[in-house]
């Protein structure tokens, strides 16, 4: 079963899918530019604090740098921020019309 951020993260062959109303990024060039939150599927404790953080959904993130391991860092408004690929795994995103398509 494949996850949201594999999607995103770009698994398969490169091109911009779409499944249902969503656009996900599916490129071996990997999550980069722009990207929308759509939805955080996390135990409510980790989504409670992704949303303090600002990653929440309808939140507008740049993706920043790739960094070992398979996280990024991100810009969220005024802030930056480091999310690990297992928290990132938990993130249904798509890019933005002006992002990383």
């Amino acid at each position: 079963m494949s996850r949201p951020c594999d999607r995103v993260l770009g698994r398969k062959k490169p091109s911009l899918t779409t499944s249902g109303n969503l656009a996900f990024v599916s490129s071996s060039s990997r999550l980069r530019g722009e990207v929308v939150v759509e939805h955080v599927d996390a135990p409510a404790a980790l989504q409670r604090r992704l949303a303090e953080l600002g990653v929440r959904p309808g939140a507008v993130i740049h993706v920043l740098r790739q960094v070992a391991g398979g996280g990024v860092i991100v810009a969220i408004g005024d802030s930056r921020l480091a999310i690990d690929r297992a928290t990132l795994r938990r993130l249904t995103l798509r890019p933005t019309s002006t992002g990383a398509a």
